[in-house]
């Protein structure tokens, strides 16, 4: 394929094709690259050329985000894009069946487009291990509130975050990684949550225990981190046996160890979708709403209330 990378008009869109390993450009003249999901793409492509339109720009990041299903909130969380583009998005994918509702958001309709719910899974693989913006050797774990959560096995001079930061709480937990997010200064309790609920598809059952221990020592001051992780802890909660995750039982077990008073009943704390219900205690009167990071901890992210 020939094309003039020099024009300005196409610079932008070359360099965005390259930097997502989509495409090889070399003398001018563009190629396929090797990687597993440009082959994909292809085939999407050439059974759908109409398909080019809602791929087009951030229609991967939108495709991507939708690969275990999600809300429209849910993907503007994990992208980082507005509410009228992921909206547009998903409805130029509908509008080709690639993505169905249900359930009260959106799922990638995998039995009419097994070639697209393929891309998803070898592009999300892709960014995970090779963001341009994080240092080599990183995994990725997306986007939360504009920081990009990763993890890296290397000691580097940046903002540690989620079970990296679990001591500060009281909950001493070696991960066997360091995770970290971009942007400057330190993380408060409620993006140490969210960014652990970032961590836990694709970590295995100790992070997802010590995410839910975590919840349990401060669901009173936390806000609803969303997502399918969120909606997963409130079924763990309400004693249902979840795939990935240890059995109610022995999470309380653990978080005994932490200082979690469980006496309250768990299920009181949950409404029934599984999103955590804000309770007043006596002494405190009506409970007020808490911005991000404004809650009972003091200036150094550590607990200060009883």
């Amino acid at each position: 394929m020939d094309v003039h990378i020099e024009h300005p008009e196409t610079v932008g869109s070359v360099r965005r094709l390259r930097d997502g390993r989509l495409v090889e450009s070399r003398d001018g003249r563009l190629s396929r690259s090797s990687y597993p999901h440009s082959a994909v793409l292809s085939e999407v492509l050439v059974r759908s050329p109409d398909s080019v339109v809602p791929l087009s720009d951030s229609g991967l990041a939108v495709l991507c985000s939708l690969g275990d299903g999600g809300t429209v909130s849910d993907v503007i969380g994990s992208t980082g894009l507005s509410q009228p583009t992921v909206s547009r998005k998903i409805r130029q994918f509908r509008g080709l069946s690639m993505v169905r509702g249900e359930g009260g958001g959106y799922l990638i309709n995998g039995s009419v487009w097994p070639e697209v719910a393929e891309l998803a899974r070898q592009y999300s693989l892709f960014l995970r291990f090779s963001d341009p913006e994080l240092p080599p050797g990183s995994e990725s774990y997306g986007l939360c509130r504009g920081r990009k959560v990763f993890s890296s096995p290397s000691d580097l001079p940046l903002s540690r975050t989620a079970f990296s930061v679990y001591d500060r709480y009281g909950i001493d937990f070696y991960p066997g990684l360091n995770y970290y997010c971009t942007g400057d200064g330190d993380v408060g309790p409620q993006e140490v949550f969210e960014h652990s609920l970032a961590v836990c598809p694709a970590g295995g059952w100790r992070v997802r225990m010590m995410t839910l221990v975590f919840y349990l020592k401060f669901r009173g001051e936390l806000e609803d981190g969303g997502g399918r992780a969120m909606s997963e802890i409130g079924r763990v909660l309400s004693g249902e046996r979840v795939d990935g995750w240890v059995p109610l039982g022995e999470i309380l077990e653990r978080a005994v160890m932490y200082g979690v008073d469980h006496g309250k009943k768990i299920r009181g704390d949950l409404l029934p979708d599984g999103r955590a219900r804000r309770r007043a205690r006596p002494q405190d009167g009506p409970v007020p709403h808490r911005g991000r990071g404004a809650h009972a901890f003091g200036p150094q992210g550590r607990h200060q209330g009883p």
